[in-house]
Order: structure tokens, then sequence, then C-alpha cells
């Protein structure tokens, strides 16, 4: 794996004027984030849907009964280990820090503007479901499958 010389210099540099000017900082992460955001939100949310649709296709469709790896190969471990492995991962972390970050975040300053009204709770309950729920799981999954895929490849049965 090759590695980019200029990568922590590059942070060494960004942390170094965090320090100094935080507020220039936290100006140019606002500004980046949203112009990524407006850039790129749609083409994020429409890749989320995919992955989660194609989840559901390769979990439900015709896939699904398939198996990686060799005929006499056994699962390394259960599906009950995999979801509580992929839950304390990815999911469990996140959820104990912004469990309740997000949705109060969300509700403060919603992207609509008009913080603290019945709308704009309700709104950051939608928008926080769809940060942690099906659509993050199909992106859990896929990468699951991805790996496990990747390991057998030229296996499958």
């Amino acid at each position: 794996m090759r590695r980019c010389p200029l990568a922590l210099p590059a942070a060494a540099v960004l942390a170094a004027s965090g320090l100094v000017q935080p507020a220039s900082l936290a100006g140019l992460a606002l500004a980046l984030t949203s112009a990524t955001l407006g850039t790129f939100g749609g083409a994020i949310l429409a890749m989320a849907t995919g992955a989660l649709i194609l989840c559901a296709w390769l979990a439900l469709g015709p896939h699904g009964g398939k198996r990686l790896g060799p005929a006499t190969a056994q699962p390394e471990f259960r599906m009950l280990s995999w979801i509580a492995m992929l839950f304390a991962a990815g999911m469990g972390t996140g959820l104990v820090v912004w469990g309740a970050a997000e949705p109060a975040t969300h509700a403060l300053a919603p992207p609509g503007g008009g913080g603290l009204s019945p709308a704009s709770m309700r709104q950051a309950m939608v928008l926080t479901f769809l940060s942690w729920g099906p659509h993050a799981w199909a992106i859990y999954g896929g990468r699951r499958w991805c790996l496990r895929g990747s390991r057998s490849a030229g296996a499958v049965r």
C-alpha cells in the first residue's frame, strides 16, 4: 500500500492552524461541508438508497441463498455475531455519541431554518432516522458482502 508523503505534513499544518485560529478552521470546515453537501447531497442520498435497494435485492432475491466460499466451508461467525459486530463497530459507537446530539442539533438548526418548532423536531427525527436507519445498515451490510466476496473470489456456488 502506497502512502502519500504529504499526508502527515498536511495534517500537521491543519492541526496547527486549528490551534492558532480555531474560528478560521471552523469556517473553512463549514464552507467545505456546505459546498460538498450542496453539490453532492442528492447523489449521496441516491447512492445510499441504491445500496439499500441492492442489499434488499441480494438478500431477498435469487442470490440470497448462494453460498460464498467452498461447499464444505463453515461460517466463521453466526448471523447474530455478525449483526452484533456491525452494531458495535459502527452503529453502536455512533449512536452512543450522536444518539441524542444529532436530533437535538437538527431540531435547533434545521436545514430550512426555524428551529425549535414542532415541524423542525419532526424533520430532525426524519434526518436522524435517515442517518442511522436502513440506509446505514445497507451500507454496513454492503461492506460485509464485499469483504466476504473478495476473500472467496471465484468460489461462489
